[in-house]
């Protein structure tokens, strides 16, 4: 393994609603999650402020703070992954990144400003996505998940809230 990708040890940081404080190689407190159907952060691969891969296989992902990306397909083809908890320091995530077949709930941090095509690819049992209240970015229309100018369709499930039949030009399409 290349010096510049490390494999983040179990006293990196956690945050969810079931934590207890513990320390870290730097002596800091930390948030670790309790709950044994989350993910761990040994489960983690990253390079910089990039999760480049998820190794874990638990129902719930909570993404450590302090990822600033998602790589391309970091969680592409993962059936037991029923909820995704992203960092508010989450900016882009990348194409098939969340290509989970079981995909339930995923929260939209406030910072993140960029989904690349594709990213929430064959995740079709999505019935949450919940946008934080100062994303500018993004939201949800009529059951779709799409930018603000309403020029980009990310996610459309008929599990979202709202939804109905959407017409869209056909130049908006892909795969024409």
């Amino acid at each position: 393994m290349e010096s510049s990708v490390e494999v983040i040890s179990s006293s990196a940081p956690i945050i969810s609603s079931n934590t207890m404080p513990v320390s870290n190689r730097t002596g800091n407190e930390i948030e670790k999650d309790q709950d044994e159907n989350c993910s761990i952060s040994s489960d983690f691969v990253i390079e910089g402020t990039t999760l480049t891969k998820y190794n874990g296989k638990n129902s719930r992902v909570v993404v450590p703070e302090g990822i600033t990306e998602i790589a391309d397909g970091v969680f592409k083809w993962q059936r037991e992954i029923k909820e995704i908890v992203l960092p508010k320091t989450l900016v882009s995530v990348g194409c098939e990144s969340i290509c989970c077949f079981n995909l339930e709930r995923i929260n939209i941090p406030a910072n993140l400003t960029n989904i690349s095509e594709g990213a929430f690819f064959n995740a079709k049992e999505i019935k949450n996505i919940d946008i934080h209240p100062d994303n500018r970015n993004y939201t949800i229309y009529r059951g779709a998940f799409i930018d603000v100018e309403r020029k980009t369709l990310i996610y459309f499930s008929r599990h979202l809230n709202g939804c109905v039949d959407l017409n869209l030009p056909e130049s908006n399409l892909y795969n024409k």
